[in-house]
């Protein structure tokens, strides 16, 4: 089998979004570590950023740089990752020899991400507070967590692909019809949404105990918190980018 079938294989898919689960995870309690740090995201004389002739915020500024950097070694031409600024460099390294196993498509909603990251899950898993001594290191953790969003939410794509190879003349006429709710219908799995969600509260609570304390509560990070960011904004946001994906899906 090839490469390309093995990666929308449904049961692969649902092993890469497990492994990105742990990832978000794990990025969430390492920001928590910090307070919300707000001046990293004000721009201008609010922000923290000593650069003239820029209308970033030090999250931007940093974002872009590194985004910069892996461009150069063609980390966006993955159709797992999706930059989150634009003006990026062309890769120094050769592409890829290996198919593209995804129909090819300009469906990215990071700039959504980045929004929701700043104004709605920096307060729900940090105390409030500013600390300079930490702006770069919450920056840094900031991009992990943008990055890890990133992946699963648009990981979206191998789903709706793989479901459209398995009945595509079903796909094909609720496309045609540009009937979106009909494709919702079509990919949605309840039951497979509520274990998602109880290994995600399993996974919040564990990750964030003493090992050597396992019965004492964790006070790193709240498990309901990342079930519910996961179940409000994660997973309809993962739908949008199937039905968005799906709807271009039948376009050169």
């Amino acid at each position: 089998m090839s490469v390309v079938n093995d990666k929308l294989k449904l049961e692969n898919i649902r092993s890469a979004l497990i492994r990105q689960e742990d990832t978000i995870v794990f990025d969430f309690l390492e920001r928590a570590q910090f307070p919300v740090n707000e001046k990293v995201y004000k721009k201008g004389s609010e922000g923290c950023l000593n650069l003239q002739h820029t209308d970033k915020s030090f999250l931007e500024f940093l974002l872009h740089e590194e985004e910069k950097l892996y461009s150069l070694v063609r980390r966006y031409a993955s159709p797992e990752e999706y930059p989150f600024t634009s003006d990026l460099p062309e890769p120094v390294l050769p592409g890829f020899k290996r198919a593209f196993p995804l129909h090819k498509n300009n469906v990215n909603v990071n700039a959504e991400i980045f929004d929701y990251y700043v104004q709605e899950i920096l307060p729900k898993i940090c105390a409030k507070g500013n600390d300079s001594d930490n702006y770069g290191s919450t920056a840094v953790s900031d991009i992990r967590c943008l990055q890890s969003l990133s992946r699963r939410i648009h990981y979206g794509k191998f789903v709706a692909e793989a479901k459209f190879l398995a009945n595509p003349e079903k796909y094909k006429q609720l496309i045609e019809a540009r009937d979106s709710e009909g494709i919702v219908n079509e990919i949605v799995d309840p039951v497979q949404e509520e274990r998602v969600l109880k290994r995600l509260h399993y996974k919040a609570l564990t990750y964030g105990r003493d090992s050597a304390d396992p019965t004492k509560p964790t006070d790193k990070i709240n498990a309901d918190t990342v079930v519910s960011i996961y179940k409000e904004y994660v997973i309809p946001m993962t739908k949008k980018v199937e039905i968005d994906y799906l709807l271009n899906r039948l376009t050169d």
